[in-house]
């Protein structure tokens, strides 16, 4: 099994309550953090650019409202805070449904994090939305509030 595979196992088992058998103190000075994607689409309440990371219940709900505001509501996401965080990347507005959003790592390097992400445009023959969109990507990884998150 590859590490980024059992990565992924591991942070689910985590996001699933069974965080309290592993230690997050020994994480080398930098690190890359696996994480899984809880979300990603076009349609969002949040309109403008926007990167946060949430690291409690009262910012996820607070976050997920204006997510979930003029789009068909679903209840927040149980997330095993102070475990696992939430990252998520919002672009801001885009003229039609060609555009998306994809985080691709997430790093540790002393006392700040780096969270990389890519626009992509779709090219050539694809189909596509033909209506404004804003379109994010929202992810969940093992960052916890020990960490400086800049």
């Amino acid at each position: 099994m590859s590490h980024k595979l059992i990565g992924i196992a591991l942070m689910l088992a985590l996001i699933e309550n069974f965080a309290g058998c592993i230690s997050l103190t020994s994480i080398p000075t930098s690190a890359s953090f696996s994480f899984v994607t809880l979300e990603q689409g076009h349609y969002s309440g949040v309109q403008e650019s926007l990167e946060r990371v949430i690291q409690t219940y009262k910012e996820w709900k607070i976050f997920w409202e204006q997510h979930q505001s003029g789009v068909v509501r679903q209840q927040p996401v149980q997330i095993n805070f102070p475990h696992v965080s939430a990252i998520a990347v919002f672009v801001g507005g885009r003229s039609d449904g060609r555009y998306s959003v994809e985080i691709t790592s997430v790093v540790r390097e002393k006392n700040h994090i780096t969270v990389t992400y890519q626009e992509v445009i779709a090219e050539g023959n694809c189909k596509y939305i033909a209506a404004a969109t804003h379109p994010y990507h929202i992810v969940l990884t093992l960052l916890n509030k020990v960490m400086v998150v800049e």
